[in-house]
């Protein structure tokens, strides 16, 4: 298995510099049998963006000029860059939410109802951490499909996101109608200016063009887009093609109509899953190209038995990562194995046991690479060899990633409790793994719980430590279970005690949190918080709240008690009484049609200040709580953890989460904790002497 790999793309400097890598395994590519050429220790100068000059042991080491920075590339292997075709990076932000979403609900949910939620921060964080990944993982060019410009400060926040990315970025605009307060001639517009600005021309980033509706668009606003193509120079235009029951037919031969087939620019053709034997011909005859997404269309169901049929005008895409991994390899991987089990099939159904391979490895290395360039017109992408750009990527063929990182990950399973050395010989007691429930729904917090679901009972052993992070309820619960925690609590369980630590599950901290709700004549629609205004009482002044066992049975949520208005006085009570008071006549003042309140005092409810303590009382919340076994000094009574996170008075057991806080940090414990992590993480490293 490769371990790690790097990618490089160089840019053209005031001075000419120079790179020689060393020593490598270069993946180059040979113009006479068309294929891949594997170099073994090997040498690769570039000069500026460009590759200058290749040289294998057969033909002596290179030196470059003088100046030149000399790189060891002993153990690497050296590999033009992927080039990814078609992804909707702007959807980074909705990363692993989509796992079993069908298509209807990736289009209806994912993609037409951002356009009410994005804004310029979101997209250009969304956008930039997509590209960031997609560099991680070796790709240095994409088409970026820009589907989610739902305004021109959105669009500019993408845009600046792909520049600062440093990724070599097609920039696919989409233009469409629909989109509400950024209409059709707006986004025309706003394209222009960009094309005829100066602000791209020293990045990596050009301009193409995305269009969804030569199927369903009209007349004049088809004729609008092509002459908007020609007239812009664009690098690239891309449409979907899916055809069939899915629809979305803008295929090769819809395309040759308007006479756009035959332009200058290249014309990618997303999916093509529907593609016929003429939009095949029209394909060659025009050397344009199509972007097969083989994991995003599996996972919708697309029909791949055509698309594999035209691999000769065909290229890699990752499609949208919304719900899938950001490298090109992967789909690689997955189209190569696709396409050889439905040849292997046409065969075997008829008794026949095939003597040879459908389709090389090359051939699937070579859709993730050079096709992406050819697909682009750019023949000096996504190739190794003299006078193509210097976009490479290069791994690390030394390390093992098992060994280095080993993590599994272990889904539908429920810590129980953890284990602990039974001899211990005078110390103290040492942890040693864990036992947990193995099996889906285990906890009775699920929605899908079922008590008679009593899943398999399983054991994990630690080579070195057990680290938990349960959060602030689960942590001091699994530690009860375990025999840690106050004498009292564990001895009305029959819970034997491994150590007594009067700190766990008290201590616990949180804001109180309330809203004042409303409804506008004016405003029907959007989320409920557009019309509301709510309220966090930093610091409050209640009574520490606790984490107590309901039962000895693991599944059991505990008995969580929050301890909000029981402090001795209403102080609490009364701030929030008089924040709902100072902006109720805000609203009122709003508009001219006076609001609805719903919450706290709907109609029909005398709204006084006894009857808003009351409902504050009942109604406040928290979802932010920390410290249910904090940190201390060796002093403190209720310290549960030491400085290094170490529970006190056993040994090999850390807790690393929001659990560990003394004290509500600020307003969200999110980055503190995050924060906390780094720490925990140093604190380890440094144990095991690794930095």
């Amino acid at each position: 298995m490769l371990g790690r790999f790097y990618f490089f793309l160089f840019s053209t400097c005031a001075l000419a510099t120079s790179k020689l890598f060393e020593h490598g395994t270069i993946i180059s590519f040979d113009e006479d049998t068309q294929t891949p050429t594997i170099l073994r220790n090997a040498s690769l100068l570039i000069t500026d963006d460009r590759i200058v000059a290749i040289s294998g042991p057969s033909n002596g080491n290179l030196t470059g000029p003088p100046g030149t920075e000399q790189i060891d590339a002993t153990g690497d292997i050296i590999s033009p860059g992927f080039v990814d075709t078609h992804r909707h990076t702007w959807q980074t932000v909705g990363r692993t939410l989509g796992a079993s979403s069908s298509l209807v609900e990736y289009l209806g949910g994912w993609s037409s109802q951002s356009a009410g939620i994005f804004d310029e921060e979101i997209m250009y964080h969304s956008e930039l951490q997509g590209l960031c990944e997609a560099l991680d993982a070796g790709v240095t060019t994409i088409v970026d499909n820009a589907s989610g410009v739902f305004s021109e400060e959105i669009a500019n926040a993408a845009i600046r996101a792909a520049v600062d990315s440093g990724i070599r970025n097609f920039f696919a605009y989409s233009i469409s109608r629909g989109r509400q307060d950024f209409g059709f001639e707006d986004q025309i517009q706003h394209f222009r200016r960009i094309i005829n600005s100066e602000r791209l021309s020293a990045t990596r980033v050009s301009m193409g063009l995305a269009y969804e509706s030569f199927d369903t668009g009209s007349a004049e606003d088809i004729e609008t887009i092509i002459t908007l193509a020609r007239q812009s120079s664009i690098t690239v235009l891309q449409t979907h093609f899916v055809g069939g029951s899915m629809g979305t037919n803008n295929s090769s031969s819809r395309l040759l109509q308007p006479g756009i087939l035959n332009s200058t620019y290249p014309i990618i053709f997303v999916h093509a899953s529907g593609v016929t034997p003429i939009d095949a011909m029209y394909l060659r005859s025009t050397n344009q190209y199509i972007s097969v997404a083989p994991e995003f269309e599996m996972h919708h169901g697309n029909d791949q038995a055509s698309s594999s049929l035209i691999q000769d005008q065909g290229s890699l895409s990752v499609g949208s990562h919304y719900s899938f991994s950001g490298d090109l390899v992967t789909q690689a991987r997955i189209w190569l194995q696709s396409v050889r089990y439905r040849i292997y099939a046409r065969h075997l159904t008829d008794f026949k046991i095939p003597t040879n391979n459908p389709m090389s490895v090359n051939q699937a290395f070579l859709l993730g690479t050079r096709s992406g360039g050819q697909a682009l017109r750019r023949p000096d992408l996504g190739v190794i060899r003299v006078g193509s750009k210097a976009d490479i990527a290069v791994f690390d063929a030394t390390i093992d990633d098992a060994r280095g990182f080993p993590l599994t990950l272990r889904t539908d399973s429920l810590v129980t409790k953890v284990l602990f050395s039974k001899n211990h010989r005078g110390k103290d007691p040492q942890a040693i793994g864990v036992d947990y429930l193995q099996g889906k729904s285990m906890y009775s917090a699920d929605p899908c719980y079922d008590p008679e679901t009593r899943g398999v009972l399983r054991k994990a052993y630690a080579s070195r430590e057990v680290i938990l992070a349960g959060g602030v309820y689960n942590t001091p619960q699994i530690l009860k279970l375990s025999g840690i925690g106050p004498k009292d609590e564990l001895n009305k369980f029959d819970i034997p005690i491994v150590k007594e630590l009067p700190g766990v599950g008290v201590n616990m901290k949180d804001n109180l949190e309330t809203v004042i709700y409303d409804s506008f004549p004016v405003c029907q629609v959007g989320m409920k918080m557009s019309s509301s205004v709510g309220f966090m009482q930093l610091h409050p002044r209640n009574i520490n709240g606790t984490v107590k066992l309901r039962s000895k049975d693991p599944r059991d949520v505990p008995d969580i008690h929050l301890g909000f208005f029981q402090a001795g006085n209403d102080n609490d009570l009364e701030s929030m009484v008089q924040a709902i008071n100072f902006v109720r006549p805000i609203f009122n003042n709003l508009t001219d049609n006076a609001f609805t309140e719903h919450i706290p005092c709907p109609a029909g409810v005398e709204c006084t200040d006894d009857y808003q303590r009351h409902f504050h009382r009942a109604q406040a919340h928290g979802h932010h709580a920390a410290g249910t076994a904090a940190i201390g000094a060796d002093n403190d009574p209720l310290a549960v953890l030491d400085s290094k996170f170490r529970v006190r008075g056993v040994r090999g057991l850390r807790v690393v989460d929001g659990f560990a806080w003394p004290i509500m940090p600020g307003e969200l414990p999110t980055l503190p904790t995050l924060m906390l992590s780094e720490k925990a993480t140093a604190d380890i490293l440094t144990e095991i002497g690794r930095n």
